[in-house]
């Protein structure tokens, strides 16, 4: 553990900040191959803000370890594990890089940011912006407001916001593509040559399309490319609605 107090990181043998540190419960513990690590401050929360201690905790753990992680604002990171991983947070940031295995993470506000993860993902926010790129797997993703961007995405997506934009850019797309926003303006970018079968609805669809068979309109694609196929649905309430395609 190490400590920032008025903004600074300073050793825990400070004698102002030994004293401030009693006011907090910490419990660090190991049962098996279960870590417990607690650190709750008792007593009132009105305190003076020039006294105010910031707590972090760097901890290294071996590769295959799945985690379970809840802050009351502070920001958690993660960083080349393997496992189950479920992380909660009243609005702290997320940052997990270079990881596998199964995602879900709940936020009251905070930002997100995944890179370089095998596996599925959920995640949930109440309006802190997404950022996720080289994924290979499925992506659940529903925001109260925040934008999403998605980058090198291999598998699937279902991703809604309130009112964000939403972009997205898949390497490959297997099983489907669901984008929904309830104002912003959505943009996907997929493989070529693919047979995909489209419903796309906005204030105005943007997209050039060989070989297409359906209705196609200012504010509406409905229809197949290629005889059809792979499910894409890209719907916002007043938005624009961009599709391009790229590769081969």
């Amino acid at each position: 553990m190490y400590v920032k107090f008025r903004g600074k990181e300073i050793d825990r043998e400070n004698a102002e900040v030994e004293e401030l540190l009693e006011e907090y419960d910490l419990d660090f513990s190991q049962d098996g191959n279960t870590i417990s690590l607690k650190a709750k401050k008792s007593g009132s929360w009105g305190w003076n803000s020039d006294n105010r201690l910031n707590l972090a905790f760097k901890i290294s753990v071996p590769h295959n370890m799945s985690t379970n992680i809840n802050s009351s604002g502070g920001s958690i990171s993660l960083a080349e594990l393997t496992g189950e991983h479920e992380i909660n947070t009243s609005g702290g940031s997320i940052k997990v890089s270079k990881s596998e295995g199964e995602l879900v993470t709940r936020s009251s506000g905070g930002s997100l940011r995944l890179e370089e993860f095998r596996g599925n993902v959920s995640v949930q926010t109440s309006g802190g912006s997404v950022k996720i790129s080289q994924v290979a797997g499925d992506i659940s993703i529903g925001s109260s407001g925040g934008s999403v961007s998605l980058e090198e995405i291999d598998g699937s997506i279902n991703a809604s916001t309130s009112g964000g934009s939403i972009k997205a850019q898949l390497s490959n797309l297997e099983k489907g593509l669901t984008m929904k926003s309830s104002g912003g303006s959505i943009t996907a970018v997929v493989p070529t040559g693919l047979g995909l079968d489209l419903d796309l609805r906005g204030g105005r669809v943007n997209t050039s399309l060989s070989n297409f068979s359906g209705e196609q309109k200012k504010d509406k694609v409905i229809g197949k490319i290629n005889g059809g196929g792979i499910p894409v649905t890209l719907q916002s309430s007043g938005g624009s609605i961009n599709l391009e395609f790229e590769g081969k």
